[in-house]
């Protein structure tokens, strides 16, 4: 038998996938402690110090709601897997991983919004969320044991078309960061709203 046959129970991934976005999610808040907030020794410089931290509240809403839909998205995905086996095991590791690094990403977004290199790193880590959890949900389909039901031709249509497309917008986003640092902003924000309204109104919960 070989590695790639053995089958394992799939809540062992779940719980570390649990595990690894509950910190990333509690990590994100922390870059919204700043220094000029707790030794404020008045009202004006709170209020000052306050509407300074826009750019990272921004930051902070957009990567909270980001993690969440991937949390989602990895959800529903194990929920369609009967079982996994050591090379799914891997590919969830690589998506975790740059899971993992929204904190920074996300970090050095909300401090340096205006300058395109820190939306460059910002759109590759989303990037590299997707493109990895593209290859685990394609994975799936091909080998982790979906059941035949919920492999109905119009389900796995859906998801093709969202893999295929949700990378496109970062890549826009990057490729305008240069340009208009602005513009690639308004879409970072525009794709977090849109992403979990799309979640929450989706009926078949799409993977992606």
């Amino acid at each position: 038998m070989t590695a790639t046959t053995l089958k394992f129970d799939k809540g062992r991934l779940q719980s570390l996938s649990d595990g690894v976005f509950a910190i990333v999610m509690t990590l994100l808040v922390l870059d919204l402690i700043e220094d000029d907030v707790l030794s404020a020794v008045s009202a004006r410089e709170l209020h000052g110090a306050l509407l300074a931290l826009w750019p990272k509240v921004i930051s902070y809403a957009i990567s909270f709601a980001v993690a969440a839909r991937y949390w989602v998205a990895q959800h529903v995905m194990t929920h369609y897997v009967a079982h996994t086996d050591l090379r799914f095991i891997w590919l969830n590791i690589l998506f975790l991983f740059w899971i993992s690094l929204l904190p920074f990403s996300a970090a050095l977004l909300g401090e340096h919004h205006r300058y395109a290199v820190a939306e460059i790193v910002y759109g590759l880590n989303m990037l590299l969320i997707i493109l990895s959890l593209n290859a685990c949900w394609g994975y799936a389909t091909r080998q982790a044991g979906l059941s035949a039901g919920d492999k109905a031709p119009d389900f796995l249509r859906k998801v093709r078309r969202r893999r295929l497309l949700a990378p496109l917008v970062y890549v826009l986003g990057i490729l305008a960061s240069p340009v208009n640092p602005h513009l690639t902003y308004a879409i970072y924000v525009g794709v977090a709203v849109l992403s979990v309204v799309m979640s929450g109104l989706d009926k078949r919960s799409l993977p992606l």
